[in-house]
């Protein structure tokens, strides 16, 4: 009775190790996934189209490098497909950059020949945080050469033909009030004029235009025509 039973047992033993050893092949075949090494070309640019050189780059937390005269910068990552690496962008003097972090997702990405591996591209923006403005002034009607001031402070004068240009530099979003002063003539209409002008995340052109005319001289008050003077003889007695 007891030599059957030893050998039902041995029979049920097999199948389990066969179970244990397949469960266990897939861990052993694929095992973790290796990274892989991923091309980034890097391009930086102000109001994307003017290349920024000296901007510097940190990815995942360490110096990439600065772009060339061309705004570039080729840089080698490494990571699994799909990972999303942050990058910070840090703008030369006079720049500011718009976002300042950004993500970089790996990812394959053929060539035409289907197997060759090209870059990944990834855009960055550096904004001017100064902007350009020029104001055109032109006074006509009666009057040419006024003082023009920007924010109150006179900063030039039309010429004999009522033209004048001004140019300032500031920052985006702000405002400045252009005036004429009329004060050297104070029948002038209208007097002292003025115009609020902002700046936008741009360059920008603007113009102030006026015409000046004086008040209407009074009309002479006329005067009634003198009647003839009529001799009346005098009689005699």
């Amino acid at each position: 009775m007891v030599q059957p039973m030893t050998q039902q047992s041995s029979r049920c033993s097999l199948p389990r190790l066969g179970i244990i050893v397949a469960l266990a092949l897939p861990s052993v075949a694929c095992g973790d996934p290796e990274p892989t090494i991923c091309a980034v070309h890097f391009s930086v640019k102000a109001d994307d189209k003017l290349p920024i050189a000296n901007a510097t780059i940190q990815a995942k937390g360490k110096p990439a490098g600065a772009t060339d005269a061309s705004g570039e910068l080729n840089y080698r990552l490494k990571g699994f497909e799909g990972d999303r690496l942050p990058i910070s962008l840090t703008c030369p003097d006079g720049y500011a950059a718009s976002p300042a972090e950004s993500m970089v997702i790996l990812r394959s990405v053929q060539g035409l020949d289907g197997q060759s591996r090209r870059p990944i591209t990834h855009d960055l923006n550096c904004q001017t945080s100064k902007r350009d403005a020029v104001v055109l002034v032109h006074v006509g009607g009666q009057a040419a050469s006024l003082p023009v001031a920007i924010d109150g402070a006179v900063v030039g004068q039309t010429d004999s033909l009522g033209f004048a240009h001004l140019h300032l530099r500031s920052d985006p979003g702000s405002r400045f009030e252009v005036s004429l002063d009329t004060s050297s003539n104070d029948k002038l209409m209208p007097q002292n004029p003025k115009q609020v002008y902002q700046i936008e995340q741009k360059d920008e052109v603007f113009v102030f235009d006026k015409s000046f005319k004086l008040p209407p001289k009074p009309k002479a008050k006329r005067r009634g025509k003198a009647a003839p003077k009529v001799h009346i003889p005098t009689r005699l007695n």
